[in-house]
Formats: structure tokens, sequence, C-alpha cells
């Protein structure tokens, strides 16, 4: 069974419900463009969390673009947990690049989780749900 099988056999038996959305190459830009998936991913998790009467819906996100969909699952007695990471890696041209989850998205939900805190904590070396996270 490949990794990637696992994982999501994996999720599947815990309840997890994926989203894959195909990612388009615009090949003027040489670089991957991700249209509509702000939008599509909203409207999915709204539609679950109304059909499914989720009490907590996890959103690995870091931009304002949800926002608006807290906001509305927080009106239908859903809470939020972000999952965030604030990190830095260098672009190919040897300029850093550093990436932050939105304060306002951090705000909005009930469970505000920083990961890159999480893991980097050196108190939670030893943790077995750190160590979970990871596949080995």
């Amino acid at each position: 069974m490949t990794n990637e099988r696992y994982r999501n056999d994996l999720f599947m038996y815990n309840g997890i419900v994926q989203h894959a959305y195909p990612i388009q190459y615009d090949h003027f830009s040489g670089r991957a463009q991700e249209k509509g998936i702000d939008v599509w991913l909203a409207l999915e998790a709204f539609e679950l969390a109304v059909l499914k009467k989720f009490d907590v819906l996890a959103l690995i996100a870091g931009d304002t673009d949800y926002v608006p969909l807290i906001r509305k699952l927080n009106g239908l007695g859903t809470r939020v947990m972000v999952l965030g990471w604030d990190f830095e890696y260098d672009l190919p041209n040897g300029k850093k690049h550093i990436t932050r989850t939105s304060q306002a998205l951090l705000d909005e939900c009930s469970y505000p989780i920083m990961m890159d805190g999480v893991i980097n904590d050196r108190s939670n070396k030893n943790d077995p749900i750190i160590k979970g996270l990871f596949q080995q």
C-alpha cells in the first residue's frame, strides 16, 4: 500500500472528509493556479456542516478568504478550529518568502491552533500526538 493510499484510508476510517480540487497549470507564468478553490471549499464546508450538523469543523487555511465561512458556521452553532502555520522559506531566486496565518482568521474561529508553535515546542518532542502527526 502506498503512503498516499495509507493516509487516505487513515483519514477515511477516522471520519475525516478530504477534498481535492484540480489545480490548473498556467503555461504562461509557469505556476499552478487554484482558480475558484476558496469558494468551492467554503461552499462544500458550509453544505457539510448544515447536512451533517458538525459540532466542530477543522480548517487548514491561512488567508482571510475563509472569514465569511467561519462567521456563517458560527451562526449555525458549528465551532471552527483553524490549524495555521507561520513559516518562511527560500525561493529559487534566493529571496526569502514568509507565510503567515491571517490574524482575522484566527480571531474569528473558536479554536485557533498555530501548528508551527505546537510542532516546534521542544517540550512536545516526545508527545505521541505530535509524533503521530507525521508518517515515518
